[in-house]
């Protein structure tokens, strides 16, 4: 996913130009930037903000028992720490599987919808406090 028009709305500016100037940087740097022109519908917590609308052209269709090549570069190797791989309800905000081999599994009505879900990797260490993540939107099929 990345930035674009409705994401720096929602996030405001401050916030983007953290987020676009450390793609591999923790969300919290972001965070701290966030002014009045940062609004809750931004969530940079999940998938770093992004934006479905930002992003429709780069979803991917998937459907139960594919297997998806999903490699996460940490460039800051921060340990302890941890990751997970989680497929995301991102109009709820919820999980909705985690903890599987990259190998999409069953999965409600929810991800029929585009803009719905997405695969979230999220790598989180404690001793800093710093949060790392990113995400790929799917819709099955």
């Amino acid at each position: 996913m990345q930035s674009g028009p409705q994401h720096k709305a929602l996030c405001g500016s401050p916030v983007v130009t953290e987020l676009e100037k450390d793609l591999a940087g923790p969300i919290e740097n972001a965070m701290k930037k966030a002014d009045s022109s940062y609004t809750a519908a931004c969530n940079a917590y999940l998938c770093r903000g992004y934006q479905f609308a930002d992003n429709a052209s780069n979803a991917r269709t998937v459907k139960t028992g594919d297997e998806i090549a999903f490699h996460v570069d940490i460039v800051a190797g921060h340990r302890p720490a941890r990751a997970n791989v989680s497929i995301v309800d991102t109009k709820m905000n919820e999980v909705l599987a985690e903890d599987f081999n990259v190998t999409i599994p069953a999965l409600g009505s929810e991800c029929q919808t585009k803009g719905r879900c997405a695969i979230q990797w999220f790598w989180y260490v404690p001793k800093g406090t710093q949060t790392y993540e990113s995400c790929v939107d799917i819709v099955t099929a």
